[in-house]
């Protein structure tokens, strides 16, 4: 394991525990129908 604190280094890494559970989250679908 690195020794790199997600929480410590907000410009480098991701923390969801840092951003307390703020989140931007994009979700898509894509649906194809077959003939």
């Amino acid at each position: 394991m690195a020794d790199v604190c997600t929480s410590c280094n907000k410009e480098l890494l991701f923390s969801h525990r840092a951003s307390g559970g703020r989140r931007g989250i994009m979700c898509n679908f894509i649906y194809m129908r077959l003939i």
